[in-house]
Order: C-alpha cells, then structure tokens, then sequence
C-alpha cells in the first residue's frame, strides 16, 4: 500500500476512535433510559461510618462476632452466628434445632401463634426497596433474594434476642426473690448458648448498637407484629432499651422513651434514652439548632481599655482553642467573637483557677449539665470497653445525619474544651465525674482530643451555650490564658503580646 494511502486510512481509523463514545457516557445514558433517580440521601438512616473516624478507634465500629444488614454480611470472621440466627428462626416457626439445643425459657415453648415462613418473606419482599433506600450504599451486588433472605433471618434473630433477654431479666428478678424465699427453688433461667456464654451476650449487646451494624425500625417492627406471642406483649422500644441497658445501667431505662417518637433503628432507640432532659430544655429556651436564636450581646460600655481587654482575652483565647484542637479549631473570618463565646475556651485547670467549682451532678441524665452561681456541675461520665463504642457511634450517627441533633457532639466537644491534658482529667476523675478504665489519665485525654479533631462541629447547634458562654465570662477577668503576656506602657496602649501554651505542646494538645 502506498505510504500516503496509509496515512490516511490511520488517519481515518484515529477519527473514527475519537468519534467512539466512551465506556462510562453509555453507563450514564443507560440510566436515563431506564429512569433512575436518586435520592441523595435523603432516605438515608444507616451510614457508612467515615474513615476518619475508623482511625480514631477501629475497634469501636467494627462488629466482633454479627452481622446484621448489608455492611458486613460478607465477612468470615462473622459467619459464626449464622448457626445461632437459622437456629431462632427455626424456633420461632415452631420448630426445634437440636444441634445447639435450647428451647426458651426453663426449657419450655412459649405459647405462639401459626408462623409461616411465607408470610415472613412475602413482607419483607414488600420492603425491599424501602429498606435499601435507608442504606448509604446501594448494595446492587447483593440480589434480592439474598437481601431478603438476609432481611428474614437478621431481622429475626434481634427481635428474638431482644424478646428472650427481657424474659431472661424478668426471670432473674422472680429467681432472686425465690431465692431469698427458698434458696433450693433455684432454677435454669434460659436454656440457650448464647445466654450462658458470658463474654457473647455482652459481645452482641455492643456489636446490634453499631451503626453499620442496623436493620431499618420499620423491619424490625414489622417481624415482631409478625411474630409476636398470642398474649400482650412489651413494645419493642422496651425491649430494646432493656436489652442494651447493662451497657450504661440505668434505673427504670423504659420510662425514658418518648411513646410518639419515630426510631430510624436500635441505635437511635437507645440513644433517644439520653435526651430528655436536654429536650427539655432546649423546649424552655425556643432553641431550634439556628444560629439565630444564639446572638451575643453588644458591649455595653464604649471604654477604649474595656474593648481593648475584651478584644486580647477573646483573640488569646482564640489562640488557645486553636492550639489544642490542630485542624479542628482552625480560626477563620468565618468564627466570629459570638461563635467563639458559644464554645468553652477554658480547660479544668483554668476553670478551677477562675474559682469555679466543679462538681458531679447527682440523678440527672448524661448530657444534663448545668452551670450557676460559680458551680459547673457534670454527669459522671464512665468511659470503658462498653461505653466508648456507644458514644463514638452515637456521634458518628449524628455526624452522618442531618436529622439527628447533635446533642452527644455537644457533649464531648464540651469535655474536649474542658480537657487540654491528663492534669485535667485527673480533675474530673477526683471528683468522681469521670470514671475510665484506659490504664491512665493521659490516654483518656488522647482520646477525647483525637475524636474531637475529626468532627465537624456547629457552635450555633450547640446546647450548652449559655453555660459555656457564663464559664467564660467568669474566667475573662481572673484567668492568663495561655500564660499570655500583655505589656502596655504607662499610657496603657498595647506595646507586645507573647503566646505560651502551657506544657509540652503534641499534635496541638499538651499531655
């Protein structure tokens, strides 16, 4: 062939390949021709948990022993319990599974009505696609019998779990009494493996309350009107917050649910427990999450050396906040004085030097702090193997949901302005207001700074501003933030300011 010829036939062939539509713009035009839509998340209730946060403490979202949904189905080390879930559904359609033995209750069947695997089925395939819809993944990998089937049996196995540990504690209550009555009327409360393996019940109380970890409310209400027994029975709700209460024990935990509330899953359920009294009062302030109903007031007094100690206590304290919390505390244009008022900028130690007292708050719920005449008064706080899991997924709940309040983000980023070092939660711990099991004061306060660095935070949603904005009030006049030092000369204009953070300064927090 001649040369040129041949130049234009590959001249011809490159035309034709850039004409060719690429792989990915057919993807898109398939979509358009079937008619997908998609939601954006505003279905969404059950998230993937950010990495981020995974790196902060991995072991806090991670399941240990089951899966429940679609996050971690797939993964080995969790195949275990899929024994233990076939076995309650089989239970529960009235049959029996000799293999791993247990029956219910002292050994003896409760009564039920007919159940019909059919029936189980046939409902879940009408909340199939309602159900994926609540998931921040599509999960198109996994079919829809599997889904279903998966909907079925884990759906299932936590309203059965939930049902026979609450008949387990009412068991409990009526043995111990017997007991006392007639020690020889001791008798097998549950007749089941799980319930008699001690580390496993506790394992599944803390692996059903992760986020990744969840089933849609809607599911698990729907199998247990499904499944329930002939008698009334205690609502679901109750049964949940009964079954993760020995996490954070608390008495009468069932008087604590709101009866007309909607729960997006089991997290949400037990979370709710903890919100009554900051419901309240954000209900007696009008607060509605706004920036606009949390103003700071203008400076009365026009003084040129009022505004002036105003202006360096509110920068260094600025300052301050920025180099104990690293990328967190960036300061910008965007936080203004109000802002930063509506955040505490003093640790424990600088508290206490300002003469406030700090004391634990007796019979109140977790999230109840309350500061008045010079007294700032928390809820113990106990932090172990069972508590630091709840709290980082309530919060990377309330992280992920534009819905939920962000009323445990308060919280903790309260106590992350509270504790700049381990001399501060030695505070707190001598006042009996944090309880830990972490070895050391230190890795208590790592802890709570590293989780405070990767949250994204509102000062406006925050509920505890007017306590926090009356800590910093009383601390303006008597504390040296920073151990700053202001130099004026006689006509007592500015001349210097020299910054120097207290301790040794590592990854923005001293320790």
């Amino acid at each position: 062939m001649n040369p040129r010829n041949l130049r234009t036939v590959n001249s011809d062939m490159k035309l034709q390949d850039e004409d060719k539509t690429p792989d990915w713009a057919i993807d898109i035009n398939c979509h358009l021709e079937e008619g997908h839509t998609f939601d954006a998340g505003k279905s969404w209730t059950i998230y993937r948990v950010p990495n981020n946060f995974h790196q902060v403490r991995e072991s806090a979202f991670d399941p240990k022993i089951i899966s429940v949904g679609p996050f971690h189905c797939k993964e080995s080390s969790l195949q275990a319990m899929e024994e233990h879930k076939m076995r309650y559904l089989v239970r529960l359609l009235g049959g029996k599974f000799e293999k791993e033995g247990g029956s219910g209750l002292d050994g003896e069947e409760l009564p039920r009505k007919t159940v019909k695997l059919e029936d189980l089925v046939k409902s879940m395939k009408l909340l199939e696609q309602k159900t994926r819809a609540c998931y921040s993944e599509n999960f198109n990998n996994i079919k829809s019998d599997e889904f279903v089937h998966m909907m079925v049996t884990d759906g299932c196995f936590v309203v059965e779990i939930l049902r026979q540990y609450y008949k387990h504690v009412k068991h409990e209550e009526a043995k111990l009494k017997e007991t006392v009555d007639d020690p020889s009327r001791q008798k097998k409360t549950v007749d089941d493996p799980i319930f008699e393996t001690r580390w496993m019940l506790r394992t599944l109380q803390r692996d059903l309350l992760m986020l990744e970890n969840q089933l849609p409310f809607f599911v698990l209400e729907e199998l247990f009107k499904l499944t329930s027994t002939d008698q009334e029975e205690t609502s679901l709700p109750v049964l949940a917050v009964t079954f993760f209460n020995p996490l954070l024990p608390r008495e009468d935990i069932a008087a604590k649910l709101d009866k007309e509330e909607e729960y997006d899953h089991l997290l949400d359920v037990f979370r709710s427990t903890f919100l009554s009294a900051v419901r309240k009062k954000v209900k007696a302030h009008g607060w509605s999450g706004s920036s606009h109903n949390l103003s700071m007031p203008a400076i009365a007094s026009q003084d040129r050396n009022l505004i002036l100690d105003v202006f360096l206590t509110t920068f260094l304290s600025a300052v301050q906040a920025c180099t104990r919390r690293g990328t967190h505390g960036s300061f910008s244009s965007s936080h203004s004085s109000a802002s930063q008022d509506r955040q505490l900028n003093h640790c424990a130690i600088e508290v206490q030097e300002a003469g406030v007292e700090i004391q634990k708050q007796e019979n109140c719920d977790l999230l109840d702090i309350s500061y008045n005449d010079g007294v700032l008064k928390i809820p113990p706080l106990p932090i172990n193997d069972d508590t630091v899991p709840l709290f980082f997924n309530f919060i990377a709940f309330e992280q992920c949901d534009d819905a939920a309040r962000p009323f445990f983000t308060n919280f903790f980023m309260f106590l992350d302005s509270l504790i700049y070092s381990k001399l501060d939660v030695q505070i707190l711990h001598r006042e009996a207001i944090i309880n830990h099991a972490l070895g050391s004061n230190k890795a208590v306060a790592i802890l709570i700074n590293t989780l405070a660095r990767q949250i994204v935070y509102d000062p406006s949603q925050c509920y505890l501003s007017a306590e926090m904005k009356k800590v910093n009030h009383r601390c303006k006049s008597t504390v040296k933030v920073g151990h700053a030092k202001i130099v004026r000369n006689s006509g007592d204009s500015f001349i210097a300011c020299e910054y120097y953070p207290p301790g040794n300064v590592i990854g923005g927090t001293a320790y």
